[in-house]
């Protein structure tokens, strides 16, 4: 089941999927309403050192498209 995760990526947010031909035939729509997308795994439950630092890369990456200031622990993407 599709995800949406505001505030990141898009000025509408992040779709998120585990598996793309959920939403590959409306890719190019999502994109032009402003959302983005992403396909991801599944978690798998276990937890790892360095889980926390992987997903605030990847949330930095993606970039903030909140109104209002970023989180504490959002850093600007490196070019």
């Amino acid at each position: 089941m599709p995800v949406l995760l505001r505030d990141f990526g898009a000025s509408h947010g992040m779709l998120l999927v585990t598996d793309f031909s959920l939403i590959s035939s409306f890719a190019d729509e999502l994109t032009n309403l402003g959302y983005g997308y992403s396909c991801l795994s599944e978690p798998t439950g276990v937890a790892h050192p360095d889980d926390d630092e992987a997903l605030m890369e990847m949330l930095s990456d993606w970039g903030w498209a909140g109104r209002d200031n970023p989180p504490a622990w959002y850093r600007e993407p490196t070019n």
